[in-house]
């Protein structure tokens, strides 16, 4: 073998690992055609695509069904009384808002016992959610807007949660 030749199994492994992160970006998007035994551009897109070789843990996330965005997703954990965040984590934007609760509730219950839990409703899929409201945390997110065909909204009627009674607007 010449100067500067390598074999495949040779490459050191920054060089590998920048080739192998290559390959997978030109070849995400891509799947076989039967018809041709060629490759064609695959019909929506990859899981876990990778949209950057500069920063190889960014992902494709969903604010909204119609706003995408590249990047991450940062969560916080804040005590209210004071206005102090005592946790923090960016993850990529394609994991699920309640896989990042379970790891950042010890930074919260490490300043005492958690009284209320305000929270967006990606994280109401979190089995912690279930164990904290058994537990009698008071779990808080903003409801869902439903559109009804001119019934009443959901926001029209009186929920009591004490009282496990909810009140109908109709008269």
């Amino acid at each position: 073998m010449g100067r500067g030749a390598h074999r495949r199994g040779d490459l050191t492994p920054p060089l590998q690992a920048a080739l192998t992160a290559l390959r997978r970006v030109l070849t995400q998007d891509l799947d076989p055609d039967p018809a041709t035994r060629t490759r064609r551009i695959r019909q929506g897109v990859a899981a876990d695509r990778m949209p950057s070789l500069g920063d190889p843990e960014m992902r494709h996330g969903r604010k909204t069904r119609t706003r995408p965005f590249t990047g991450y997703k940062r969560h916080l954990i804040k005590l209210l009384g004071p206005e102090l965040i005592v946790g923090a984590t960016v993850r990529p934007a394609n994991e699920p808002e309640h896989h990042a609760l379970e790891p950042l509730l010890p930074t919260v219950t490490a300043h005492g016992p958690l009284a209320e839990l305000f929270v967006d409703r990606g994280y109401l899929g979190s089995p912690t959610v279930a164990a904290l409201d058994a537990a009698g945390t008071a779990i808080r997110a903003k409801a869902w807007t439903h559109r009804n065909g001119g019934r009443h909204p959901k926001q029209a009627f009186t929920i009591d949660l004490a009282q496990h009674q909810v009140t109908c607007p109709a008269p």
